[in-house]
């Protein structure tokens, strides 16, 4: 019997008040976020947010209710998952261990501009005259060469499974291609646009990584190392060769 990845356990506080929400900057990410932490051998998800916030922020809080869940891989290439709990609390905030500093941000507060992806940019798309402007256009128009918005990733060593779910998803893609006005349409009726604007954009969407789009991943991965976001170009390894989708 193989076990399955480890997932880290993580809980954290969206602490507001007076329509403003309390955020804490990591000196060493150099960031701002909501606080939270990874939860002790025996910790219930609400003791472990209560107790996060109280070591980042010094706040004694009280949660009003549970507020979603976010799973992502960190930087270590680990699964992990997050429960958020909305939390009021009379005390005033101050900054604890490695927390730098800690600041009330305005919820709904006014922008210059706002970075929209997946269900957000399409809503906004359709719906918005605000003026849009398409990443993926402004990149290949600076580089000559197409933007990778993702790729499908997993940690070392290989788990099992991993060849089933990726042909999986091959599969599910070469359905979609094979049926592009019935996934239009099943669209349509699920998030409320029409048909011919869904099938518009899906037919934009291209799943391959050959050569012009590792190109143009290196040369994202490259200019984020020149500006200091990554302190090295990561080398792209791969489990074996790619399904064509």
């Amino acid at each position: 019997m193989t076990n399955g990845p480890v997932v880290i356990r993580a809980a954290g506080g969206i602490v507001v008040r007076d329509g403003r929400v309390l955020v804490v900057h990591r000196q060493r990410y150099d960031d701002w976020s909501l606080p939270k932490g990874k939860l002790d051998e025996g910790e219930s998800w609400e003791d472990a947010a209560v107790r996060e916030v109280a070591e980042e922020t010094g706040l004694r809080c009280t949660i009003d209710a549970e507020a979603g869940t976010t799973r992502y891989v960190d930087d270590r290439g680990r699964e992990k998952e997050v429960r958020w709990f909305r939390m009021t609390s009379a005390d005033e905030p101050a900054a604890q261990n490695e927390i730098e500093e800690v600041r009330w941000v305005p919820l709904g507060a006014e922008a210059d501009a706002k970075l929209l992806i997946g269900d957000a940019a399409l809503k906004s798309a359709f719906e918005d005259p605000t003026p849009h402007h398409d990443l993926g256009r402004l990149w290949l128009e600076r580089t000559g060469l197409p933007m990778v918005f993702a790729v499908w990733a997993c940690p070392e060593p290989i788990t099992s499974g991993l060849t089933e779910l990726e042909d999986a998803l091959v599969k599910s893609v070469r359905l979609a291609r094979a049926e592009p006005e019935r996934l239009a349409h099943e669209a349509a009726e699920r998030y409320g646009y029409p048909a011919g604007f869904l099938a518009r954009y899906f037919e934009k969407l291209r799943y391959r990584f050959g050569p012009r789009e590792r190109a143009g991943l290196m040369t994202f991965l490259e200019l984020a190392r020149d500006v200091g976001e990554l302190d090295e170009v990561p080398e792209l390894r791969f489990v074996r060769e790619a399904v064509p989708a």
